[in-house]
């Protein structure tokens, strides 16, 4: 019998793209941001993290956060339109920048850590395995997931696809965050570019410098290598 299950992870670091493979799986879970999201805008301080135990298994899904944090700044700014400051601002912003990003993630995988009823999965490793990590997720949430499915529903969910699908409006039963936006710039939509690494193209050199030096003093990708093993 499947699992009740959970995905969790800070806006922008995946999760709907886990979402559209699973549901095309045929495997039901419940999505949330556990109260951290963009909306409010709660500074990390104000917020803690906590597993939901009414579901027996989570996925915990975590992406780099300077990845994370641009993407969630044309999330803010061009689809929930709460936020009108600079990218430079923005990851600084406490309710809303990187070192929010970091806790949430730091917070959640050390929760996770040493127990059989949570995984954890990078956005990275999503995407360079994709069908590979389909099949993980799958089992895991106590599902037989045919090899060869999880390879045609991982090419079917390449990234191009999904944006002429969100363009055309075949995401509608996803409701508002994948409302249809046919002539929207793709850094509007919800889909967008789908790669790790593309914050080196969005920020500017002292702004990498900036989160870069953040990283290193929370030792976070020593530490989350730790996490994720």
């Amino acid at each position: 019998m499947a699992a009740r299950a959970l995905v969790a992870s800070f806006p922008k670091s995946g999760r709907t793209w886990l979402r559209v493979m699973l549901d095309a799986a045929g495997i039901d879970a419940t999505y949330s941001h556990l109260g951290w999201g963009h909306q409010g805008g709660r500074p990390a301080s104000a917020l803690r993290i906590e597993l939901d135990a009414r579901f027996s298994r989570t996925v915990a899904l975590f992406r780099d956060p300077r990845d994370t944090v641009v993407s969630g700044y044309y999330q803010t700014t061009q689809r929930l339109k709460n936020y009108e400051g600079s990218i430079s601002a923005f990851i600084r912003e406490p309710g809303h920048g990187i070192e929010k990003v970091m806790a949430f993630n730091l917070g959640l995988a050390g929760l996770c850590v040493g127990r059989t009823d949570c995984l954890m999965l990078s956005y990275e490793q999503l995407l360079a395995d994709t069908a590979g990590q389909l099949f993980r997720v799958a089992g895991f949430l106590g599902r037989e997931l045919d090899p060869a499915l999880a390879t045609r529903i991982a090419a079917d969910n390449a990234f191009d696809k999904m944006q002429a699908r969100e363009r055309a409006g075949e995401y509608e039963e996803y409701g508002p965050a994948f409302a249809r936006r046919a002539d929207a710039p793709p850094s509007a939509m919800k889909v967008r570019r789908g790669i790790a690494g593309g914050y080196r193209d969005e920020l500017s050199a002292p702004d990498i410098a900036y989160v870069d030096a953040l990283l290193a003093r929370e030792r976070y990708f020593e530490r989350m290598a730790g996490y994720l093993g």
